[in-house]
């Protein structure tokens, strides 16, 4: 299963309000979301390429 860090980056970010700046690093509810949805519909997607393990 792929792992995904979603944080905070290490750098110095503009003041602004808390929404806003999530909005800007991208750590939304929606953005978060949508993450997660991706990341596991690519580990899906890989996994079905797969050959089947043989008993």
């Amino acid at each position: 299963m792929p792992v995904r860090n979603l944080g905070v980056p290490v750098a110095f970010l503009e003041h602004a309000k808390r929404a806003q700046v999530l909005i800007d690093i991208g750590l939304t509810a929606q953005e978060i979301s949508r993450t997660i949805v991706e990341t596991w519909a690519k580990s899906a997607d890989l996994a079905s390429d797969m050959p089947a393990s043989a008993p």
